[in-house]
């Protein structure tokens, strides 16, 4: 299952960096065209660095290749890795402008180069030393561009160098993968290992953005949908069309509401809103709750508490999705009720795990459980849906996200009545109600559907009056 998993999501990888050589070389067209005639040379460091990060996507895919012998040899897939290691260090030392220092890095590569060949034609020379110095020497290539775009990342600030110096550091979890043999360690380091691409991605998408939280969430939902397609590429689900449907849109929905968790988040960020605030952390941990019930669903690691961890995240999520609505309605003095409901059920799978108390010895498990969940998605639903018909009444701007959110609620207790997720019609309703869930967060809904501000604004003044009290009004 180990051996799979790490060339299915080395597959999943080198398809992520790939991706990224595209977005690079896109971006270093568009930079280089900003730059004067004779500052043009100024972007070579930037073009040798894609030829370094498409040379590592190659080297994904032949380690794939390995994995289901289709046919790539070990010395092809180090001769790749080592060139496209080698390139990314020269790439920061000519950024750096280090003329001298860029001898470093290809020395390093000619060594490394030497060992693998000869090492693969006559395997005597080196003996049982040959992966001894080629780990040593990796690690050492590897290591000058993470502590050089490191340096860089803390010097510029600049996203591009943090993306380069995250991909270079997990590409080293390829030797934690060889000499791990703990099933949660392992699943950790394959989301360490296709978060690396990930991270370079949305620094090249979002290059205006800075290295910010909202960088590291947005990353977080290409890495989940990364992890999720790694393991669903070696479920045994994949031979019944139906289950794989089914699964996986469990997974694109979670990754949206993992999605919908960094805009929400990015927002708060501005408006420090408390109500935009658990809003976000509802996205967040609903989408991790339901992102792990997919996992689970594809025998995803064996050994890990997956059902009690996505219970666990999915009560904590409703909680926060109670708060927000509770906030939003500025309603004070209820503020505690969704963490007090909150509380009983935890208590028991507390009891349940690791207590280890049976279900059948706990006290009033069953009722605890439904009326948690009728709670914690009746609430919310009537207050959203409140708060719309509230904003609708006085013609505020915004009025469909509410609405959005309610749709979504019902949407979301259509697919999870019944807590079975293994089938079409129920995940089906839960896809549908994070989508619907995005629409709303994001304005899209109001776009689509309703006015923008400056038009409800400019409704409630009258043309002829131009006046000063006019313009404060739309102000």
């Amino acid at each position: 299952m180990q051996l799979l998993i790490q060339s299915s999501a080395e597959l999943v990888a080198g398809i992520g960096t790939l991706f990224a050589t595209l977005l690079l070389a896109r971006f270093t067209i568009n930079r280089v065209k900003q730059l004067p005639d004779e500052e043009k040379a100024l972007g070579k460091p930037l073009w040798v660095a894609v030829i370094a990060i498409f040379l590592l996507g190659i080297g994904s895919i032949l380690y794939f290749m390995l994995g289901v012998e289709l046919g790539a040899t070990q010395t092809l897939y180090y001769i790749v890795v080592i060139i496209g290691g080698g390139t990314l260090a020269l790439s920061a030392t000519m950024i750096m402008g280090w003329k001298r220092g860029q001898a470093l890095p290809l020395v390093t590569m000619a060594i490394l180069l030497i060992i693998s060949i000869v090492g693969y034609l006559s395997p005597g020379i080196f003996g049982v030393y040959t992966l001894l110095l080629v780990t040593s020497f990796g690690l050492f290539l590897f290591g000058v561009p993470i502590v050089l775009f490191t340096y860089l990342t803390i010097t510029t600030k600049r996203i591009t160098s943090f993306g380069f110096a995250i991909l270079s550091i997990t590409q080293l979890a390829l030797l934690s993968i060889t000499s791990s043999t703990d099933p949660m360690m392992f699943a950790v380091i394959i989301a360490f290992r296709v978060y690396g691409p990930a991270v370079l991605i949305t620094a090249l998408i979002l290059s205006e953005t800075g290295i910010t939280g909202e960088l590291m969430m947005y990353a977080l939902t290409i890495g989940s949908a990364f992890y999720f397609i790694a393991y669903l590429l070696i479920s045994p689900v994949t031979a019944d069309v139906v289950m794989t449907l089914t699964i996986g849109l469990v997974g694109i929905g979670s990754t949206i509401g993992i999605g919908s968790a960094a805009y929400t988040l990015s927002r708060w960020k501005v408006s420090k809103n408390p109500a935009t605030l658990s809003l976000g952390l509802y996205f967040l941990f609903a989408g991790f709750s339901f992102l792990i019930l997919a996992l689970s669903n594809i025998e995803f690691v064996a050994g890990i508490h997956t059902d009690y961890l996505a219970r666990t995240l999915g009560i904590i999520s409703s909680m926060f999705l109670n708060l927000s609505a509770i906030i939003a309605l500025d309603w004070k003095r209820v503020i505690l009720l969704p963490i007090l409901i909150a509380a009983a059920p935890l208590a028991q799978i507390i009891m349940n795990w690791p207590l280890g108390i049976a279900v059948g010895d706990i006290p009033l498990h069953g009722m605890v459980m439904g009326m948690t969940s009728l709670f914690q998605y009746f609430i919310p639903l009537a207050l959203y849906a409140m708060l719309w018909w509230r904003m609708r009444k006085e013609g505020a701007p915004g009025l469909y996200r509410p609405l959005f959110l309610s749709l979504g609620i019902v949407l979301l207790v259509m697919g999870t009545t019944g807590g079975n997720l293994v089938s079409l019609t129920s995940s089906m309703g839960l896809f549908a109600s994070f989508i619907v869930f995005w629409f709303g967060v994001t304005g899209r809904a109001d776009k689509i559907l309703g006015k923008t501000t400056a038009e409800v604004t400019a409704e409630a003044i009258p043309e002829a009056e131009e006046t000063t009290e006019a313009e404060e009004t739309t102000e």
